[in-house]
């Protein structure tokens, strides 16, 4: 999972600690008052923070957490072989919004595509990236009993990181949804 829960979204601090609501016992006293946790106010709603920052004082739960980590996200880079030779690729950009996209292999003239998009077009991309929750998929897919071979790699950019995900004849379950968005985005076939 790519999602660091703890890590606060506010300052990026990892001094942190968990917020804890409604037990009163004098062994959760001891641990707030060493600093391990924070005592919350009264009891915990939907809503509530879980985590807090010792650095900054930032209080967020774990849909903020998410969000954050979605804003976080700078470019995608996504790429599938196919057993014929063919390839499909496309690079998206969110800080300067653009995609650049490819196609070749199995005997057609490659094709390319550099376009920039509206800030917004990016914008609604990513809110598709984090309803597919590609953050959370696994970092590898494979399944050996298939017969050729479609590879697939995902590499997500964010200020610090770069995360890899890949594929060896399997995908993650939302992976159709997602070539359809790249679709919408590029006006372009993506499989």
């Amino acid at each position: 999972m790519a999602i660091n829960y703890r890590q606060c979204p506010d300052c990026g601090s990892n001094n942190t600690v968990k917020i804890i609501y409604g037990d009163t016992s004098m062994a959760i006293y001891r641990k707030a008052e060493a600093g391990l946790i924070r005592l919350g106010d009264g009891d915990e709603a939907a809503d509530s923070p879980e985590y807090f920052c010792s650095d900054c004082e930032y209080e967020w739960n774990r849909e903020q957490a998410v969000d954050a980590a979605y804003c976080g996200i700078k470019a995608i880079q996504v790429s599938v072989n196919g057993n014929s030779g063919s390839y499909f690729g496309v690079d998206i950009d969110f800080v300067h919004p653009a995609f650049f996209w490819r196609h070749g292999g199995d005997g057609l003239e490659d094709e390319e595509i550099h376009k920039s998009i509206r800030e917004s077009t990016a914008s609604q991309f990513a809110d598709q990236l984090k309803a597919l929750r590609m953050l959370e998929w696994d970092a590898a897919y494979t399944n050996p009993v298939v017969r050729g071979k479609t590879r697939w790699s995902l590499e997500i950019i964010t200020g610090d990181k770069t995360i890899h995900k890949t594929g060896d004849n399997h995908f993650p379950q939302e992976w159709e949804p997602f070539c359809c968005e790249i679709q919408k985005l590029t006006g372009r076939s993506f499989k």
